[in-house]
């Protein structure tokens, strides 16, 4: 999709966040709650100040790190729904690296907890990535349904071998002491997961549009016909891709952990991994455009999050951040359908054949 029609689509995403707030603020004022304030509130909180933009950023590095995941995997017709999974068994695997080797030092400790996370996270990606490459197996189904693993997996350390003994009976894990913590950027109050996970989407998109091995990905994403046809080693890279995704959903537990939580919890994620498949949706599945779409997303839930301090419920305002979900996806699809329909009925017209 060339840039005019990704301008397009974009453009119909605008408009369905607009109708998505014109019906919010309707629904505000018809239940009796300031719409006007919400909203101020809204900005505010998500972008308004240097405060408000660090808590955007440090939202924002988890749903990053899955969105690209997603998007390079689906650029090779590949969708991995498990990224949620892969969160938590990357965020395990981290403080597990602390669990067993408390005195690392950063230089040792961080590097081996963040090998830790983006190895576990392509470990649970890698059987079925292997089922979809030898057997054919729907890759949504395996992932999705690892998921529901994931988690009863990590409440078993939880409430078992790693339970803090401090935390007065709650099941988390000791906290992180300042060797497994990741440091702040200068005069910025987030860690530097932020930028690392930039570079992350950097790289990988340099590797998509610049390299060989990223040309093969594409050509088999838009045309497995032809890629078979050339020989390309289709069955490796798709489990290559797969794995890949996973370490990056895995990557941004270890980051989580590491910079936010200091310690494992129950619900650690409130849906990163399923967030990325929205951000990776809307952005296209452009790697660049998912960091952008990425931020502004993460705004949306802190501003969200932040419209309860004006009076409105916490239901409420939830629903109001899966409204404007909820219609630029929908707007997306539609700008999507309709430009299919106009390049099917172009090329219909220059091949001669007569309109259905």
């Amino acid at each position: 999709m060339n840039t005019p029609r990704r301008a397009s689509v974009w453009a119909y995403a605008g408009a369905g966040v607009a109708v998505a707030n014109a019906l919010g603020a309707i629904l505000l004022v018809l239940t009796g709650y300031p719409a006007g304030a919400a909203f101020k509130r809204m900005f505010l909180d998500a972008f308004g100040s240097s405060y408000s933009l660090a808590q955007t950023a440090i939202q924002s590095v988890p749903i990053l790190l899955s969105g690209v995941g997603i998007a390079f995997a689906a650029r090779m017709g590949l969708w991995n729904i498990g990224a949620e999974g892969q969160f938590y068994m990357g965020a395990l695997a981290a403080v597990g690296v602390f669990q067993y080797l408390p005195q690392l030092p950063p230089a040792l400790m961080l590097p081996c907890m963040a090998f830790a996370g983006a190895a576990a996270g392509a470990l649970w990606m890698l059987g079925p990535a292997v089922l979809r490459a030898k057997l054919g197996v729907s890759e949504i189904l395996t992932t999705l349904m690892l998921n529901y693993v994931a988690v009863p997996i990590s409440n078993y350390f939880l409430y078992g071998p790693w339970k803090s003994p401090t935390a007065f009976n709650f099941p988390v894990t000791r906290l992180l002491s300042g060797n497994a913590r990741l440091p702040q950027l200068p005069g910025f109050p987030v860690h530097i997961g932020f930028p690392i996970a930039i570079a992350g989407a950097a790289i990988l998109y340099l590797a998509l549009a610049r390299t060989s091995w990223g040309f093969q990905v594409r050509v088999i994403g838009d045309n497995r016909r032809a890629a078979e046809y050339l020989g390309f080693p289709i069955a490796r890279l798709t489990v290559q891709v797969l794995c890949l995704s996973g370490a990056l959903a895995g990557l941004a537990g270890m980051l989580h952990v590491a910079g936010v939580t200091h310690q494992m919890l129950p619900n650690l994620s409130p849906g990163y991994g399923y967030t990325g498949i929205i951000v990776a949706s809307l952005a296209l599945l452009d790697i660049l455009a998912t960091t952008v779409v990425s931020f502004l997303l993460a705004g949306l839930i802190v501003g969200s999050q932040s419209v309860q301090n004006t009076g409105v419920p916490a239901g409420l305002s939830f629903f109001l951040q899966g409204l404007v979900m909820l219609t630029a996806l929908a707007a997306v699809a539609l700008a999507s359908r309709h430009q299919a329909r106009q390049l099917r009925k172009a090329w219909d017209q220059k091949e001669g054949v007569a309109p259905a």
